[in-house]
C-alpha cells in the first residue's frame, strides 16, 4: 500500500477565495502563471517559467487521472478533475483543476475544493494508487476500471462526474464566500433532472404497454369460446392486435427519442461553471497592477474563451430545444394511437353486452384494458407535463444567455 496523504501537511496558503492560473505549451511546460500559483506552490517565478508543470505533481496522484487528462486535452476537449499537488516544501494542496486547450497549448484554472464529494474522491484515489502497486498493473485496464468506478458512484459517465463536481464545488465556494451562483447552473440542473424524469416515465409507459400486448390473444380465445370463430369480438381482437403491432413500432421510436441528450446538458453545465470561474480570473487580472502585454494578452485569451464557451452553451440548449419539440410531437402522436386501443375496448364492451352466456373472462379482459388505459394515460400526462417544463426552461435559458451576451 502506498503512503497516504497526511492531512496535517496541507498548506495553509491556499484559501477558499483563491484561484490559481497557469498556461503551458503543448508539452506541459509552464509559460505563464498568476502570483497565487507561485505563493501556494512555494516556487519563485524564475523557478516555474520554462519548467514542466509536473514540477508540482504529488507522488500520491493516481497515474490513471493524468492519463485521462492528457488523452482528453490532447484531443481538444475540456476536462475537470480533482488533483493533489505538492509544494516546494513538501506540503500539499487539493484543487479542482479545469484544463482547457488553446491554440498553442493549455490553460488551467484551479479552485479549492470543499464540497462533501472531495472525501469520496480521496478514498477513490487511495484505492487507485493501491491498485498501481500490483505486479500486473496495466494503465489501459486501469482507465477502463476507473470509468466503471465512476459509474458505481452514481454518475452516468466521467462527463457527468466532472460537471456535477464542478457545480457542487462552485456552489460550496460561492455560498461560503457570499458570492452569487449563476442562475443558469440551477436551470441546467433542473433540466438534467427533468430529462431523467422523462426517461422514467417513458420506461413506465413501455412497461405498461408490454403487459398489455397479450390482451388481443386472450380476447380472441374468449371470443372463440363465446361466439365461435369470426364473430364480432374476434374482429375486435384482430383490430386490437393490429393497433398493438403499430404501437410496438412506435414505442421503439418513442424510447429512442426519449434519449434527449443528457451529455449536451452536462457539457453545458460544465462550461457554465467554467465560465463563472474564468470571470473571477479575468476580474483579478483586471484589478492587478500589471497592465503590460502579458496581463492584457492573458486576459484577452480568457475573455475570448469565455465568450466561446457561452456560445457553445447556447448551441447545446438550442439542440435540446429542437429535440424536445420533436419529442413533444411524438408524444401527441402516441397519445392519438393509444386512443385506438380505447375504441377497441369500447367496441368489445358493446359486443359483450349482446352475449347471453357467461362473460366473466371477457369482463376481466376489458377491466384489464381499462386499467391499462388509465395508468398509461396518467403516465403520458406526467410525461407531457415534464416535457412542457423542459421546453419552458430551455427557452428561458436561451433568452437569458442572449440577454447576457
Amino acid at each position: 500500500m502506498p503512503d497516504s496523504i497526511d492531512p496535517k501537511l496541507e498548506t495553509p496558503h491556499f484559501k477558499l477565495a483563491d484561484i490559481m492560473y497557469t498556461r503551458t505549451e503543448k508539452r506541459g511546460v509552464i509559460q505563464s502563471a498568476n502570483e497565487k500559483f507561485c505563493e501556494v506552490s512555494g516556487y519563485a517565478w524564475s523557478e516555474l517559467v520554462g519548467a514542466p508543470h509536473k514540477l508540482v505533481r504529488h507522488k500520491q496522484m493516481p497515474k490513471v487521472i493524468f492519463r485521462l487528462m492528457w488523452d482528453t486535452i490532447k484531443s481538444g476537449q475540456k476536462l475537470g478533475a480533482y488533483v493533489v499537488n505538492q509544494c516546494k516544501d513538501g506540503d500539499h494542496y487539493w484543487v479542482f483543476a479545469i484544463a482547457l486547450p488553446v491554440e498553442d497549448g493549455y490553460i488551467s484554472v484551479r479552485i479549492k475544493p470543499t464540497s462533501p464529494g472531495l472525501e469520496a474522491v480521496k478514498t477513490l484515489y487511495a484505492q487507485l494508487r493501491a491498485d498501481e502497486e500490483a505486479d500486473d498493473f496495466n494503465l489501459d485496464t486501469a482507465l477502463t476500471q476507473f470509468h466503471d468506478q465512476i459509474q458505481s458512484m452514481g454518475y452516468e459517465n466521467y462527463l457527468d462526474f466532472m460537471a456535477r463536481s464542478l457545480r457542487e464545488e462552485l456552489t460550496a465556494r460561492n455560498t461560503t464566500l457570499g458570492e452569487s451562483i449563476p442562475e443558469e447552473l440551477e436551470t441546467l440542473s433542473q433540466i438534467q433532472k427533468s430529462i431523467s424524469d422523462v426517461s422514467t416515465e417513458v420506461a413506465t409507459v413501455t412497461s405498461l404497454f408490454e403487459r398489455s400486448k397479450q390482451v388481443p390473444y386472450n380476447m380472441r380465445l374468449q371470443a372463440g369460446r363465446l361466439e365461435g370463430s369470426d364473430g364480432p369480438i374476434s374482429v375486435v381482437s384482430s383490430n386490437h392486435r393490429i393497433i398493438t403491432q403499430n404501437l410496438t413500432e412506435q414505442i421503439d421510436r418513442f424510447n429512442d427519442a426519449a434519449q434527449l441528450g443528457g451529455d449536451p446538458v452536462r457539457e453545458a453545465s460544465f462550461m457554465t461553471s467554467v465560465s463563472a470561474v474564468m470571470d473571477v480570473v479575468v476580474r483579478e487580472m483586471s484589478a492587478g497592477d500589471d497592465e503590460g502585454d502579458w496581463a492584457k494578452g492573458e486576459r484577452t485569451t480568457m475573455q475570448d474563451l469565455r465568450t466561446g464557451y457561452r456560445d457553445e452553451v447556447r448551441q447545446q440548449v438550442v439542440v435540446l430545444s429542437r429535440r424536445l419539440g420533436q419529442f413533444s410531437n411524438m408524444c401527441r402522436t402516441f397519445r392519438r394511437s393509444l386512443s385506438g386501443l380505447e375504441m377497441t375496448r369500447i367496441m368489445c364492451e358493446i359486443e359483450r353486452s349482446k352475449i347471453a352466456g357467461d362473460t366473466a373472462g371477457l369482463d376481466e379482459i376489458t377491466g384489464q384494458l381499462m386499467q391499462t388505459e388509465k395508468d398509461m394515460g396518467a403516465a403520458m400526462s406526467r410525461l407531457e407535463a415534464t416535457v412542457a417544463r423542459l421546453v419552458y426552461a430551455a427557452n428561458g435559458l436561451t433568452e437569458g444567455i442572449d440577454r447576457a451576451a
